[in-house]
């Protein structure tokens, strides 16, 4: 147990039991933020709603929930379906449509030397993935583009907000 932990909980609770509240805090996922929490020091760190990915796809993701105890963002994100298929060795990717891909892809275990290809579909899906509240603040925050876009539209159009 970290002594800190401990000599705060003595001083925050001097008239109950320190070996009871130690038992009931390292029993909870993150004793640190248990401790935080019963001596009134827990923030909640202040997330953005919408965050654009600044490496790879640069999806948009949107923000659905915050997991304290265990530090994760629940998120939800636009998704293009794929299909993925196996085609002889030779095919040329640029050749692959969604027209002729069902003709032309072959069993993966026909035995003939191939080639993997993954085709967009054009449809979409949304998908749910999670990450830590610091990566989620790495992301680029498209908040505050959403604010000054609304901004931007209640000075250009006030009677629509009660302006005028």
């Amino acid at each position: 147990m970290n002594k800190i932990i401990k000599k705060l909980l003595t001083v925050t609770f001097p008239t109950i039991n320190i070996n009871n509240l130690l038992e009931v805090v390292t029993a909870t996922p993150n004793p640190e933020l248990a401790t935080e929490i019963l001596c009134g020091l827990y923030e909640e760190p202040v997330l953005p709603r919408v965050v654009q990915e600044t490496s790879g796809d640069k999806r948009e993701l949107t923000f659905k929930s915050y997991n304290k105890w265990e530090d994760k963002v629940c998120y939800s994100y636009i998704k293009e379906k794929t299909i993925n298929g196996y085609f002889p060795k030779g095919t040329v990717r640029e050749e692959i449509t969604l027209e002729n891909f069902t003709e032309r892809k072959v069993d993966w275990k026909s035995g003939m030397d191939q080639v993997s290809f993954s085709l967009k579909t054009g449809e979409t899906s949304v998908d749910t993935s999670y990450c830590s509240s610091v990566n989620w603040l790495g992301y680029t925050n498209l908040d505050y583009q959403f604010t000054e876009m609304l901004a931007q539209e209640m000075l250009d159009n006030p009677e629509n907000y009660g302006l005028i």
